[in-house]
């Protein structure tokens, strides 16, 4: 049982990375085209920048969350007494 839930997380994971970079991609082929071969590359590129912007926003996101639940644990303690 412990393998199919470490195999689950992990195809999550990488599932999702996959996703985004191929959507970034798909959006840089849109936006600009693809005319000659090192257009792909810049394609690439800007999918993999997408995967590192998504990243970056979702720590910023938890460490938020993290301030949050840490703030209103102390606030309700206090309160409390």
């Amino acid at each position: 049982m412990g393998g199919t839930v470490v195999g689950a997380v992990v195809g999550t994971v990488v599932g999702a990375g996959v996703g985004i970079v191929t959507s970034g991609m798909i959006d840089s082929m849109w936006e600009n085209g693809v005319a000659e071969l090192g257009d792909v590359g810049t394609a690439i590129a800007d999918g993999w920048a997408e995967l590192t912007e998504t990243v970056g926003d979702i720590a910023d996101l938890a460490g938020g969350a993290a301030d949050w639940a840490s703030t209103t644990a102390r606030d309700v303690w206090d309160a409390i007494f």
